[in-house]
């Protein structure tokens, strides 16, 4: 079963066949991938994975695992399982230590501040509360980076900062944040200080390179999902393949790049349409269309940041060298979509911005039954691979060139919508 290569660096082949003798494996034997990770030893040279396995031995009972807290609230573990093998090379030095850290989305840090303002949640507040009772005991795992990293631009709201402030409190005291104890007083004094620190921060180098990195994730997002859209309306276009071929030669000719995670999540659209909850708001009439859109871009950039902050993290001589990620939300639509995309495996690289991330087999079955064989031919043929990789080599206005075909397909979905026919100017798209 070959799986799609993603190849823009000078190891691109080498990794491509490490990645494929992981998802030859049908199931993870302690064994056999100990074998895979000896055989590519010189690609895995400092590296640590984590690996899920049908064996209960390697069971992690640390681990928060999935919970869902009333109707509305959701943890979810992003690996799939909680036995999982923990490998690194015999030169590694590292302590066989785990962690989980819980991103939370910024429905919940907002939240947060409703709270301390003694504001009701409706629908969300059952759910919220419940959250805050099962996560009271571990809320220092607790981060609020994706809040952080898709309202940069509110350095100077008080909303934000009283968000912060509340999220704050809850980290330091969970309990006494919960129950809204009499030490409020010195518990806010104390988060104040904490986000003043933090919005300080925020205006340092490195926050912002950070920030201009999530921002590059956005928009690879924000493309994919609106050319998908594009295409999804385009009633010439009747099968899932034509609607992915037609969405990877875009890729190919306008971008040089083929991000797979992104792709995955296009091919649900093109496979379920709106039957995929994920893509309720993608609809023709839809009144909020662009601004779904972009929420739904910085979903999928913040699961794809959060491996990266991980990888940074898991070199940290003070955190634990293999943090397992865990995600809060109270957004339905793309816990769901998440569940999808679950891992079996996960390598945190040495030297390099990203991690190895490897999706369950039927997945990738599901997905490689569709490019073969006309899209495998067209976009991934070593002729092809080669052009993209010698394109990307070359290209040093990437940044640029994400703005301008962003605004392309922006354009370009603005025409078809009916709700546009008679607007004056694309001020009516939330951007």
């Amino acid at each position: 079963m070959p799986i799609p290569p993603v190849l823009t660096d000078a190891f691109a082949e080498e990794r491509r066949r490490m990645l494929q003798d992981f998802a030859d494996l049908i199931v993870y034997d302690p064994h056999d991938l100990l074998a895979i990770w000896s055989r590519h030893s010189r690609l895995l040279d400092a590296a640590r994975g984590v690996f899920v396995v049908a064996d209960d031995r390697y069971s992690k009972p640390l681990l928060p695992g999935d919970r869902d807290f009333g109707t509305t609230g959701f943890l979810r573990n992003w690996m799939a399982d909680t036995t999982l093998l923990l490998i690194q090379d015999y030169r590694g030095n590292r302590e066989f230590r785990y962690s989980a850290p819980i991103f939370c989305d910024t429905n919940f840090v907002s939240f947060c501040g409703a709270f301390l303002a003694r504001r009701e949640l409706g629908a969300n507040q059952t759910g919220f509360l419940e959250a805050l009772k099962f996560l009271s005991p571990r809320s220092q795992s607790l981060n609020a980076l994706p809040y952080l990293v898709e309202n940069a631009q509110l350095l100077e709201s008080k909303q934000l900062r009283n968000a912060l402030i509340a999220f704050a409190m809850f980290k330091a005291d969970g309990e006494a944040f919960r129950k809204r104890q009499p030490s409020d007083a010195k518990l806010r004094s104390d988060a104040e200080d904490v986000v003043e620190n933090t919005l300080q921060m925020m205006k340092g180098p490195d926050f912002k390179l950070l920030h201009g990195w999530a921002e590059n994730q956005f928009r690879w997002s924000k493309i994919v999902l609106t050319e998908a859209a594009l295409l999804g309306f385009d009633k010439q276009l009747r099968t899932t393949e034509e609607r992915l071929y037609r969405l990877l030669e875009f890729l190919h000719t306008q971008l040089g790049r083929i991000p797979n995670f992104e792709v995955y999540v296009a091919y649900r659209f093109f496979e379920l349409n709106a039957a995929e909850p994920f893509f309720n708001p993608v609809q023709l009439n839809a009144g909020s269309l662009f601004e779904s859109l972009q929420a739904m871009a910085w979903d999928l950039a913040h699961w794809r940041v959060s491996f990266d902050i991980l990888m940074i993290w898991s070199y940290r001589e003070s955190e634990a060298g293999f943090p397992i990620p865990h995600f809060l939300s109270f957004d339905r639509r793309f816990v769901r979509l998440t569940e999808i995309f679950r891992l079996r495996g996960l390598i945190y690289t040495a030297g390099r911005r990203r991690s190895e991330l490897m999706y369950s087999r039927s997945l990738l079955e599901e997905v490689s039954d569709v490019l073969a064989p006309r899209c495998y031919a067209a976009f991934y043929s070593q002729a092809a691979i080669q052009d993209r990789r010698e394109r990307a080599t070359s290209d040093e206005r990437l940044d640029q060139k994400l703005v301008a075909v962003e605004e392309q397909v922006t354009s370009e979905l603005m025409k078809i919508l009916p709700a546009f026919k008679d607007a004056s100017g694309p001020a009516r798209c939330a951007e």
